[in-house]
């Protein structure tokens, strides 16, 4: 029903608003898993396995041309689809920004299908609607993972992600909870880790010291996941099992200690994982929430 207003008519104007329509989505998404707002948009799209909206505006927008393109040449909207194509072509008005068809172009050819603008019909466009959106997916799919490899924002997360569709522990533990915190933890700034859980707020800011230990470190995820000896009882009850190093956590170095984490925070299929995973970051939630009243 969101999708049926949210997109009414979107064939026509979405082409330009894809970004703006995007945030409808994200803040969807960000609700269900409550996660803070300055999530990244291709972070939470990898996590969940969606496609930009702007994808299903464009398979909109390739259908009305198709469709347009059947009508006779005396339909007003035939006559106006030709004036724009008319004037892309001698650029007269081939801005994409005002051209509804010279922005339908540059997407076709930002996906390597310009073959297809030397011979256009509503045939052909029909025969090739599903290679072409697949194409078109594939290309958001690209973009998502670049930015997130560009992205500073949590740098350990393109090594835990499995590409390619929703991750594994979403939706098939059928609790809310164990999601909602494995989304959080692993989508966390790597300054500042918020949580929401079970109507409790947290925060652990990264970039300060550790006031729980006297080991004079900052309290990032390393250090309250790996090494601080408040969570001690709990690392060794629910992460033990995966927590299997060559040599003592404390005399590793930094990027042994982020393989540790990451390896942590890959759960993959494995629920047994999702689930010691999730009571240890509950657990200890409540028991730095406990200390820093004390």
């Amino acid at each position: 029903m969101v999708e049926s207003v949210l997109l009414y008519a979107a064939e026509v104007w979405g082409i330009w608003c894809g970004e703006e329509v995007e945030v409808v989505q994200s803040a969807f998404l960000k609700s269900q898993l409550c996660l803070p707002r300055n999530t990244p948009g291709h972070y939470l799209r990898l996590e969940c396995g969606r496609v930009r909206l702007g994808a299903l505006i464009f398979s909109r927008a390739l259908k009305y041309l198709a469709k347009i393109l059947k009508m006779s040449s005396g339909r007003w909207t035939r006559v106006c689809l030709e004036e724009l194509m008319r004037s892309d072509a001698d650029g007269s008005n081939n801005d994409a920004r005002y051209n509804w068809f010279t922005k339908i172009k540059s997407s076709l050819l930002a996906i390597g299908a310009a073959d297809l603008l030397e011979d256009m019909t509503s045939d052909r466009l029909g025969a090739e609607l599903n290679g072409l959106m697949q194409q078109y997916i594939n290309h958001c799919w690209s973009l998502d993972i670049q930015r997130t490899y560009d992205s500073a924002f949590n740098p350990l997360y393109r090594r835990i992600v499995e590409f390619g569709g929703r991750q594994h522990y979403l939706g098939n533990h059928r609790n809310i909870h164990v999601e909602r915190l494995l989304a959080q933890m692993r989508l966390a700034s790597k300054d500042v880790t918020r949580f929401y859980h079970k109507r409790v707020a947290y925060t652990i800011d990264g970039t300060m010291p550790c006031m729980h230990c006297n080991m004079r470190a900052v309290e990032n995820a390393i250090h309250w996941v790996l090494l601080c000896p408040l969570y001690e009882p709990y690392r060794r009850h629910y992460l033990l099992s995966y927590i299997k190093p060559r040599k003592p956590l404390g005399r590793m170095s930094t990027s042994e200690l982020e393989s540790v984490l990451c390896n942590i925070l890959d759960v993959g299929e494995d629920s047994a994982k999702a689930f010691a995973v999730y009571n240890f970051v509950a657990q200890s939630l409540m028991l730095r929430a406990f200390s820093a009243n004390e």
